[in-house]
Parts: C-alpha cells; structure tokens; sequence
C-alpha cells in the first residue's frame, strides 16, 4: 500500500512539472513579417542604417524581415508606396508635402539625416551661367528641384530661356567632370561631391541651398502609406533608432556591417567618404522640426508645387 501511494505520488509530481514546464519542441516560432522597402536609388552608405539593422538583428529583433526594392528616384518609391506595391520607400521632406497636396497620402515614419545635403556645383561664377548648361538628375517634372532651379535662377537674375537645362540623371559627375555640364543641381555632398574632388583638376565652385534661399530639409526620410499598422511602423522605428545609436557609437563596426553586407560597396570612395556620412544621420529618428516644415510648406506653395 506504501509503495502504491509512493508511485501515485511520483507520477502527481511529474505530471505537475510537464504542465508547468514552458513547451519546447511543440513551441513553433512567430513567423517574421515581411516588410518591402522602395530605395530612392542605387543601395549606399546613406542607407546605412537599414544595413545595420539588418545585419546585427535588430529588424529580426523586431519579428520584420526587410527586402529592398530599388526605385527610380524618390518619386517612385513614394508612388509604389501609395499604390501598396512595398511597404515603405525612402524620400525626402519635401516629397512628403508635394505627395500629400496631390491627394496621395503618405507619412513621415523615421528622419534619417536631418539637413540637407545636395549641393549645386559650377564651373563658372553663378552670375556667368547665361547661356550656360544646366544639369539635374531629377526624378520628373513638378519635383523639388524644379522649386529649386527656379528659385536658384532667380537669385542670379536669370530666367529658365537664359540656360540650357538637361536631365542626365546618371552622368552628373561624369557630364561635369568632361565639361560638357557647366553647372550640375542634385549633387550629394557626400559621395559625389567627394569623387568630383578627386578627379577635378581645376576649380569649381560649391553652392549650398540655403545660399540662394532655399530652407532647408531632411535628405533622407523614411514614409509609408496611410495602410501601413501603427504597430509595424513603431517597430521599425525602434530598429533603425538601435541601428543610428550603433553607428554613432561604433562608426567602424558599423562601416564593417556594410562591407559585410554588399562586398560591393567596400570602394575606396565610401571607405573614404564614410568619416562624412557617419556624423550627419539623426541622433533621434522621430523629430520632425515643425518649424523648418512650415517654412519649407511656404516655399513649396510659392512654387506652385502645393
């Protein structure tokens, strides 16, 4: 009798502890979501934080597995992400507003660099463009730089009939370099500024926006359509902020990450230009400066864009 309550008790005790153990081979794991990214244009080390977040964990971290998509330029990220074609795509401040008064609503998701980084460079003096060249590797017509060449032209006292103005979206360094380009808008003072100061023998003049009245902007901006759930948009904020934090903190593991990620992208001119791009992403990816918005919305509407 002894030995039977004995047994009975042992098994009461073992039936105890498999109920209360957490399950471990029957436990499957919640499937990742799958998250499509339109990029602005070609993958580089601007995009440097989605490679971290991606390489370290920290999307997965967040039950999101990423894909990138590439895009024809800003505009057509931000069209594929009204269309629901991908889930988020990359842009820049001002494409948010323009996008938003034509009825295709996006929102700001993340501010990745926070100033604006594009430059106008020339071979002359701005007020001995007359009769010259003007290239632009914009996306279409109605866009930011449209605003910008303008307001850009107006400033020296010229009109658009007073130039020649040519889209050469991918000889912008190379048109400028030979020559052939006298002046050359959409110029990113990272990298391309970088390999024109390699290659240039002569000198050039560099302009910054705000030089000619321009406000300024955030470069690099992550928006998604009104469809996507707060929730997987709050995730997503959480990773690229771990990923910008590491960056700041880690600049060379961080360099690491994209070398590992693209063997591609491990040039002389990004390792060069790296020291350059490290500095200018935000150091808080949910600020929206209200301020610099109202002002941009100002002179977008002074365009004709809104």
């Amino acid at each position: 009798m002894h030995f039977l309550a004995k047994s009975i008790m042992i098994k009461l005790m073992l039936l105890i502890l498999f109920i209360l153990s957490p399950a471990t081979c029957d436990e499957t794991p919640t499937p990742l979501i799958p998250i499509k990214i339109a990029l602005e244009w070609f993958l580089n080390p601007h995009h440097a934080p989605f490679i971290v977040a991606d390489t370290n964990g920290y999307f997965k971290d967040e039950g999101l597995a990423i894909t990138f998509y590439p895009a024809n330029g800003s505009q057509e990220g931000c069209r594929q992400a009204v269309q629901g074609i991908v889930d988020f795509a990359i842009t820049h401040e001002p494409q948010i507003l323009i996008f938003n008064a034509k009825g295709m609503p996006i929102d700001h998701v993340a501010t990745l660099i926070p100033e604006t980084i594009e430059v106008v460079i020339s071979h002359v003096p701005i007020d001995q463009l007359k009769g010259k060249t003007i290239a632009h590797g914009s996306s279409g017509a109605g866009s930011l730089t449209f605003a910008v060449m303008d307001q850009f032209l107006e400033h020296v006292h010229l009109k658009q009939n007073d130039v020649s103005i040519i889209m050469a979206k991918n000889c912008l360094v190379s048109g400028f370099l030979s020559g052939k380009i006298d002046a050359v808008f959409n110029i990113y003072q990272t990298y391309q500024l970088h390999d024109i100061k390699t290659h240039m023998t002569k000198p050039f003049y560099v302009h910054q926006f705000k030089d000619f009245g321009v406000p300024s902007f955030a470069s690099t901006v992550l928006i998604c359509s009104k469809n996507v759930q707060m929730d997987v948009r709050h995730r997503m904020q959480r990773a690229l902020q771990k990923a910008i934090d590491f960056i700041h903190r880690f600049p060379d593991k961080a360099y690491d990450c994209v070398r590992s990620y693209r063997p591609e992208l491990d040039t002389t001119e990004n390792r060069d230009v790296w020291p350059l791009v490290h500095p200018i992403f935000a150091h808080d990816v949910m600020v929206i400066k209200d301020e610099q918005q109202t002002t941009l919305r100002l002179f977008l509407e002074k365009a004709g864009l809104l």
